[in-house]
């Protein structure tokens, strides 16, 4: 059989990877790129629930200006993350797949971690300049802490 590998047979003929599924490209320097930050966590600013408003007058929907606020904060602090550290491996950001890891820590069990994500895709996409759509999830996250609620953010590429 051509396809058993194991057999005396003949091998199985390869084919070129498309280039959809090349190897992204390495760092100048061979590291990782990594960048995090930790913002303030209400709900009203985070879950995309409560971020989006509707205007019956005009029939249109908005951000709120809390939500939008808070965004700009967290895509602000990973730009100068970035900023930072990557100037060493090149600037800008590679558009391949790059994981991220948001962990919660809400003050109560009445928010929904997961509609937070979104939100936070967002404003890494905006800070590293690259389209969501390359984004996989690594963590997702929640703990509880009625004292410090935050949100860390951590987005890295191999």
């Amino acid at each position: 059989n051509r396809f058993d590998r194991r057999g005396p047979g003949p091998q199985s003929p390869r084919r070129r990877q498309p280039a959809l599924f090349k190897a992204p490209p390495v760092p100048l320097d061979g590291l990782p790129r990594t960048v995090r930050a930790t913002v303030f966590y209400t709900v009203e600013a985070w879950s995309k629930n409560r971020a989006w408003r509707y205007d019956p007058r005009s029939g249109r929907h908005y951000l709120t200006n809390v939500a939008r606020q808070a965004r700009e904060t967290l895509s602000k602090y990973l730009r100068v993350s970035a900023q930072r550290q990557i100037p060493a491996q090149g600037w800008p950001w590679p558009a391949t797949k790059t994981w991220i890891s948001v962990i919660v820590h809400r003050p109560d069990m009445k928010s929904d971690p997961i509609n937070v994500l979104d939100s936070c895709a967002d404003a890494a996409a905006k800070a590293l300049g690259i389209n969501d759509r390359f984004f996989a999830v690594r963590t997702l996250d929640w703990y509880l802490d009625e004292r410090n609620p935050r949100i860390d953010v951590l987005v890295e590429q191999d």
